[in-house]
């Protein structure tokens, strides 16, 4: 396969919208945190993203929270499966 400098389409990702851009930047400040076992990466628990609020001061509204735990059920998945 040539090198040709251009993305192929299937691997160009869409804009993050700027609106939203703080959850994944909470996400990922969460995710660096997070709880690590023998076992592998644990989920993002309510009480570490309370402690997170605690320490930056940052107080994210219910939806919020919901949106950073789907983010988190997706990365759990992907990570599940690419361990098995």
């Amino acid at each position: 396969m040539e090198a040709t400098g251009n993305r192929p389409p299937a691997l160009v990702a869409p804009e993050f919208p700027d609106i939203i851009s703080h959850l994944w930047e909470w996400f990922i400040e969460l995710h660096n945190a997070r709880p690590r076992t023998g076992m592998g990466a644990s989920p993002i628990a309510y009480s570490e993203i309370v402690a997170w609020s605690s320490l930056t001061r940052v107080t994210p509204s219910p939806w919020e929270v919901g949106i950073i735990k789907k983010i988190d059920s997706m990365f759990m998945d992907v990570s599940t499966k690419k361990v098995r």
